[in-house]
């Protein structure tokens, strides 16, 4: 393992850009992740995705992919965490086609608009613990790849792709058969009196000034979370993992 002191590296210096830069990350098609344990398991399971491997100790045993030695100073100062782990790895973006993911596709959701990358973070998350096929998202929503993002998707980033979606996307995947339900706080049909097809995709965001507005409107059930009157909404992370668990327990009682 090589070894790095200077914070004039141009390796350390492209790791401080990808932290706070949206469009340095699109550019290099680079994000940054810090869960140690995410990290153990892109080595074990996919260490072509691995750019860069950082680490406050000297980890022989992680040959297969480019690792330095950074001290523990410099290692509080360039992670993004309260408490650093003692990894940070550069880790390459994956990509699919819309077009190859379409016909394997069954159960996505769609973020319109997301501009919180926490709350993006656990959606994504929610959609891999029940089921989803894809995370669909519009140009107004939070990089997915943003720190905060990534560390409320504690690791599950890897699980399930990620698709830039447009109008005629949309239109697309309505024809291909798929029902829309849209997530409102003062929708037109409870939760529990929806009756899903074989193909869905939940649509989570700011359903007010969303680019797929118009289009969402005429393809989409408008759905509501029944619960106590005096509370207006609730988080949106929190509303997709309500819904997405009671399609999720719906399917499981239809197999």
């Amino acid at each position: 393992m090589l070894i790095i002191q200077s914070t004039d590296n141009p390796k350390i210096k492209l790791i401080r850009l990808l932290l706070k830069s949206r469009k340095a990350r699109t550019l290099h098609g680079l994000f940054i992740l810090e869960n140690r344990n995410a990290i153990e398991d892109v080595i074990q399971n996919a260490p072509h995705l691995i750019q860069m491997l950082l680490s406050t100790t000297a980890i022989e045993t992680y040959k297969n992919v480019p690792a330095y030695e950074i001290p523990e100073s410099m290692m509080k100062t360039l992670s993004s965490l309260d408490t650093h782990q003692g990894m940070i790895a550069v880790i390459k973006k994956q990509s699919i086609s819309f077009e190859a993911m379409l016909p394997t596709m069954h159960q996505a959701v769609l973020l319109d608009g997301i501009s919180n990358p926490n709350n993006c973070g656990a959606i994504i998350r929610n959609a891999v613990a029940f089921g989803m096929s894809a995370v669909f998202y519009t140009p107004k929503t939070v990089d997915f790849y943003h720190p905060q993002a990534v560390r409320s998707m504690a690791g599950n980033m890897f699980q399930i792709p990620f698709i830039e979606i447009t109008p005629d996307r949309i239109a697309q995947i309505h024809q291909a058969g798929f029902r829309f339900f849209l997530l409102e706080p003062r929708g037109s049909t409870p939760l529990s009196d929806i009756q899903f097809g074989s193909k869905n995709i939940f649509v989570f965001g700011s359903a007010a000034d969303g680019i797929l507005n118009e289009t969402l409107k005429k393809n989409a059930m408008s759905l509501q979370i029944e619960m106590n009157p005096n509370i207006d909404s609730l988080n949106v992370a929190v509303s997709s993992g309500i819904l997405l668990h009671y399609y999720y327990m719906k399917s499981k009682q239809g197999d």
